[in-house]
């Protein structure tokens, strides 16, 4: 991963300035991860809301249809939103009054797109349209949202963990999050 802008790192985790610190992965959906099995994750110890992506990408060309893989851990509209090679209109959206916390976002199969915060599921979407479950090119950002060229919509919050790999089943996920928990537990740092 290469770092770019602000960001400041601590004992707590990494700080993003929220206007131009973000970190390339070098992750590209098409040629490193898989539609049926893929998630990413995000460990926040900032509650804060606004207009911004923590980690993801998304697809840029012309129409409508722009797939993605994103976790938006809470939206200026309060939201939480989690996109998993899935288009607006099949997005995970949920109520979210406060973005500390483990978030997940997975996909198991063509057809099970899951998204947990804490463990507990905040939920799902069943799509089965081959052609929206698509990989994407641009390569996945942290602290922002890769979209084509661009770096955008910066987060300011706090990442004491970040993951990217194959995706996880709800059994799967809840020991993952107690995993991290209980590192984050040992470090002093869990919220």
């Amino acid at each position: 991963m290469t770092f770019s802008g602000g960001i400041t790192h601590s004992s707590t985790g990494a700080l993003p300035n929220g206007s131009t610190g973000y970190g390339k992965t070098f992750i590209s959906p098409v040629t490193d991860l898989t539609v049926r099995d893929t998630h990413i994750s995000y460990y926040s110890r900032t509650n804060q809301s606004g207009a911004v992506a923590e980690i993801g990408s998304v697809e840029q060309y012309d129409g409508d249809f722009n797939p993605s893989i994103q976790l938006v851990l809470r939206y200026s509209d309060g939201n939480f939103y989690s996109d998993a090679y899935t288009n607006t209109s099949n997005r995970i959206a949920v109520a979210n009054a406060n973005s500390k916390g483990f978030y997940i976002s997975t996909r198991t199969s063509i057809s099970n797109h899951r998204a947990f915060k804490d463990g507990v599921q905040m939920g799902s979407t069943d799509t089965t349209n081959e052609t929206e479950n698509r990989l994407q090119s641009e390569i996945i950002s942290i602290f922002a949202i890769q979209f084509g060229l661009t770096v955008n919509q910066f987060s300011s919050k706090e990442c004491a963990f970040s993951s990217i790999g194959s995706g996880l089943t709800v059994s799967e996920s809840l020991e993952f999050y107690n995993i991290i928990q209980a590192f984050q537990t040992t470090l002093g740092r869990e919220v």
